[in-house]
């Protein structure tokens, strides 16, 4: 097995390569961590595909169009849905008028989940 800044590596029989957690010391597997972070790639590299940005934006559009006016549309970087304070309390409390929104919405729905759902 390798080793790479300290760092033991499992290269498996499916060409992964994996940090062998048994025999790594967690300060040193951090340390490795940070030493390679300007090797990650870049997460805005790979933009959101704009027919799943699309669906994600029509579908928040059906939430507030269909009684959930406090729900947000998507991150144009990511695609994703942050939950904003007032999404996360009716999430919480479980809103009948979130819950109605997304019955009528999610079955119309391409791509991901709804945030919370």
């Amino acid at each position: 097995m390798p080793e790479k800044h300290g760092v033991i590596l499992d290269h498996r029989d499916d060409g992964q390569t994996k940090v062998d957690k048994d025999k790594t010391v967690a300060d040193i597997q951090v340390a490795a961590q940070q030493k390679c972070f300007d090797k990650l790639p870049d997460p805005e590299a790979d933009p959101v595909d704009k027919e799943i940005l699309e669906s994600e934006r029509k579908f928040s559009a059906c939430m507030r169009e269909n009684g959930f006016p406090a729900y947000p549309d998507p991150d144009p970087a990511t695609g994703e849905t942050v939950p904003t304070p007032a999404l996360a309390e009716a999430l919480e409390r479980k809103d009948p008028a979130l819950l109605y929104a997304k019955e009528a919405c999610v079955p119309k729905r391409t791509g991901r989940p709804a945030a919370g759902g």
